[in-house]
């Protein structure tokens, strides 16, 4: 038998926590991975699942394959202040989208700071002049 077929038991919140995070309907995450409706909802009740699953699973729902052998869903928060909201207002949790586009933003800023340095470029004069002024405009104007 092949070894990717073994059953797994995984933490059943877990399971769900990827669908949820991936915003999924029981029906539309078993249609994506192509298997029942029954054996999302099994996955879910019990745990059970093969590491073959745990693949689709990962790859449909964009989840770290990792994270699905959590024991309990992790909490996920965005590196960067989050302005999705108004003042007072809880954001939701990012979602994979929103997350992987941060990601790949801060890999782009890292990667452009580094070969700036690596050319000998000077800082930007207006960078950190205006610090802690609350004039936005100022800012802006000098920029």
């Amino acid at each position: 038998m092949d070894p990717r077929r073994l059953p797994l038991i995984l933490e059943p919140s877990v399971l769900r926590w990827a669908r949820e995070r991936a915003d999924y309907s029981v029906a539309a995450l078993a249609k994506q991975v192509k298997v029942k409706t029954e054996r999302v909802l099994e996955w879910e009740k019990s745990g059970a699942i093969s590491m073959a699953q745990v693949d689709k699973l990962a790859r449909v729902t964009r989840t770290p394959t990792g994270q699905l052998f959590l024991s309990t869903p992790p909490t996920e928060t965005l590196p960067i202040r989050d302005f999705r909201t108004g003042a007072g207002v809880t954001p939701p949790p990012p979602s994979p989208d929103l997350l992987e586009t941060v990601y790949a933003m801060q890999r782009r800023q890292a990667w452009l700071r580094a070969e700036l340095i690596e050319t000998g470029q000077e800082p930007l004069g207006f960078v950190g002049r205006q610090q802690g002024s609350g004039n936005y405009a100022a800012v802006a104007a000098e920029m």
